[in-house]
């Protein structure tokens, strides 16, 4: 007669056995897993790529071109394709891929999108010392 305790611990330990054989595959494959999902090192000086702009003519001056100087001397693989700003469009523009970067005010960028301010600026106004006799009415 068949003690049916045995029976049982015996193939309990053999599904044990099975599993630790499988471990080690296991780990290994779970940590190939791990190593793709991981983003990759940028590296800006060898990188090929071209990023899409919308920016106002202001911005164009003030930000893209000093971007793009520097951009030649230390990531000479990646272009910069500027766009004018179609704040009606911008949403879809970017929904669509058409641009990853919008350079505009504050004011307005659209509030379903992410925006972070790149800097502050002020302005003076200057005068001669001279006054035109048309700004002294005023």
């Amino acid at each position: 007669m068949i003690d049916p305790p045995s029976v049982g611990r015996s193939a309990a330990l053999s599904d044990v056995k099975a599993y630790r054989k499988l471990a080690q595959p296991v780990k290994s494959i779970l940590a190939e897993v791990s190593e793709l999902l991981q983003p990759k090192a940028f590296d800006a000086a060898t990188a090929e790529m071209t990023i899409k702009i919308a920016a106002t003519d202001y911005a164009l001056r003030a930000v893209i071109v000093p971007f793009m100087a520097a951009l030649r001397v230390q990531a000479p693989g990646i272009r910069v394709a500027v766009l004018p700003v179609n704040n009606e469009q911008l949403s879809a523009q970017f929904e669509r891929g058409d641009i990853d970067i919008a350079l505009i005010t504050p004011d307005s960028a659209p509030p379903d999108l992410h925006a972070r301010s790149l800097y502050d600026e002020e302005y003076v106004c200057l005068r001669a010392r001279t006054i035109h006799c048309l700004c002294r009415q005023v």
